[in-house]
């Protein structure tokens, strides 16, 4: 016998465990029936989540450290960033999963079931598991694959792909107020490369590697440079007591926002930014905006996530630039945050600014480079 939810969440990672609380905090809505399926048991520290924020959330308990201050910097200058309004925030996966399970056990119309899903089927809603059959008005669908992660023709595809360590120093080394969003002072071999430093305290910070490019590197080739980068701060004795490696797709294409009774969400449905790779803040917006509409009574077929057409021009120009190796990436970064500011950049790309506000960052924008971002205004029907 088939059984029948209000609510299907499919996948239960950042963006269903989001909606999931979400739905809860809703008067409107903390009563439907919700099922939450996930083959996995969510209970690993598999990646973390870092972003900007100027407002607290109902995640401020379990963030692991925030950072008032920031370092933009290539070989020839170094941008101290007061950051006010935001703090940069960090927020390991772990505490993530436990305070969402924790939270969301406390409501007997929400259900978890560890199952690996088999299929979901947009017409009739129904998802059918190893184990069960379920149906549901709405079946929100965040389940994703990197390997199986594929793009329409005619669209970009850059992968931020890196590898971290998470060091502990026998000397004080770090400033804890202090995160390096971005050090260009690398090779860039026509791509957008950088190192990223998020301090914990004096002695203990994750220092990772990051490339933008079409291509994913074996884990063993980006060592060299995380090794050669911890003599350059200073690191001698450490120990290494954790580690990532993972890659974020980055893509102009326009992700469809459901199919029948399917709402696409999480990568699938386009919440990663995709001129930045970040999603923690995308992930918060969007699902908001889902639960507004369901409020109001919206049904399957009028339910809306996408951001603003001028918005998605806007992230497809900046990842056709950073897949143009005549457009120097450092030159670029360098110059926005210097000529507009961390504050008024983060806004920008929060999708919270005016168009006069938007003007100013593309003023911001290298002379020299003008005319190559002049090329890309045929994206403007691309993103439609």
């Amino acid at each position: 016998m088939n059984k029948s939810y209000e609510y299907i969440i499919a996948g239960g990672g950042l963006a269903g465990l989001t909606l999931a609380v979400q739905l809860t905090l809703s008067q409107k809505l903390r009563n439907k029936s919700i099922l939450i399926l996930d083959k996995d048991s969510k209970s690993s520290n598999d990646r973390t989540w870092s972003f900007w924020s100027r407002e607290k959330s109902f995640f401020d308990p379990i963030i692991t450290h925030k950072w008032p201050r920031g370092i933009v910097k290539d070989d020839k200058q170094c941008l101290q960033l007061e950051l006010d309004p935001y703090n940069y925030q960090t927020l390991h996966a772990k505490p993530f999963y436990a305070f969402c399970k924790e939270h969301l056990g406390k409501f007997n119309n929400i259900v978890w079931k560890q199952e690996k899903i088999l299929s979901i089927d947009a017409h009739s809603g129904r998802v059918v598991t190893d184990t069960e059959t379920y149906e549901s008005q709405i079946v929100f669908d965040s389940t994703y694959s990197k390997d199986s992660f594929k793009i329409k023709p005619k669209t970009l595809l850059l992968w931020q792909h890196f590898k971290g360590e998470v060091i502990e120093t026998e000397e004080a080394v770090f400033d804890p107020q202090t995160v390096t969003i971005m050090d260009f002072d690398t090779d860039q071999h026509g791509q957008t490369r950088f190192f990223y430093v998020l301090p914990f305290s004096e002695r203990k910070a994750l220092i990772e590697y990051t490339i933008f490019s079409k291509n994913i590197l074996p884990e063993v080739e980006y060592d060299p440079y995380l090794q050669q980068y911890k003599k350059i701060l200073g690191v001698k004795q450490h120990q290494v007591i954790d580690k990532e490696y993972n890659a974020i797709p980055m893509t102009d294409q326009v992700f469809p926002q459901r199919k029948g009774k399917v709402i696409f969400i999480g990568t699938k449905g386009g919440f990663i930014k995709a001129s930045s790779g970040y999603g923690f803040t995308a992930t918060q917006r969007k699902t908001a905006q889902i639960i507004k509409q369901l409020e109001k009574g919206s049904t399957v077929e009028h339910l809306k996530h996408r951001s603003e057409k001028r918005f998605r021009f806007y992230d497809a120009v900046l990842l056709h630039a950073l897949d143009n190796p005549s457009i120097h990436s450092p030159d670029l970064f360098l110059a926005l945050f210097s000529k507009i500011g961390a504050a008024n950049l983060f806004s920008f790309l929060d999708e919270e600014t005016h168009f006069l506000e938007d003007l100013q960052v593309i003023l911001a924008v290298p002379n020299k480079y003008k005319l190559k971002f002049m090329k890309y205004l045929y994206l403007w029907r691309r993103v439609s």
